[in-house]
């Protein structure tokens, strides 16, 4: 049986004081820059999905056969095991409840409006799609706090036109 003494959520809180140099700040549209308001806390995952670690190098027969009954693995019949490295993602419904379920506790403890799933969707569908799944469960225990979901590809290209000045 796998512990994880509750190191399986990693708590990052994101908060923007003013005046503060290092602070996002952004183009206001008149030729001025604008500091928005960060205040921001990221829940992830500490233990599982990419963070499980189950990877091989040059992977054993009984690995590579089994990911071979994937059918996307086709694309990748002619490549020899000693040219190919395989990680996994794993998430149970266990610790994907618990992550998201922190998330909502902390927002109604200190007041946030919403909470996001920033997920992968349209190409993790089975994970990110747990995470979506149990997150729609999971919002209706928290009324008052909206469940946003957000592809993470567009989430990180959302922040980057968000600029900084460096003179």
């Amino acid at each position: 049986m796998r512990q994880h003494f509750d190191l399986d959520i990693c708590i990052r809180p994101c908060q923007a004081f003013k005046g503060n140099p290092l602070n996002f700040i952004r183009k206001d549209g008149k030729g001025g820059f604008e500091e928005p308001l960060v205040d921001t806390v990221i829940f992830r995952q500490n233990t599982e999905g990419m963070y499980g670690g189950i990877e091989w190098t040059n992977p054993p027969k009984q690995v590579r056969d089994a990911f071979e009954t994937h059918p996307k693995m086709k694309g990748f019949a002619n490549v020899p095991s000693e040219e190919i490295a395989i990680s996994t993602r794993i998430v149970t419904k266990k610790y994907t409840e618990r992550i998201i379920r922190a998330g909502f506790e902390y927002a109604k403890k200190f007041g946030y409006k919403n909470v996001t799933i920033c997920e992968k969707p349209n190409v993790l569908r089975e994970t990110s799609g747990m995470f979506m799944k149990l997150g729609k469960q999971i919002a209706k225990d928290y009324p008052g706090i909206d469940l946003w979901d957000t592809n993470i590809d567009a989430q990180m290209m959302w922040l980057t036109k968000i600029r900084k000045i460096t003179e």
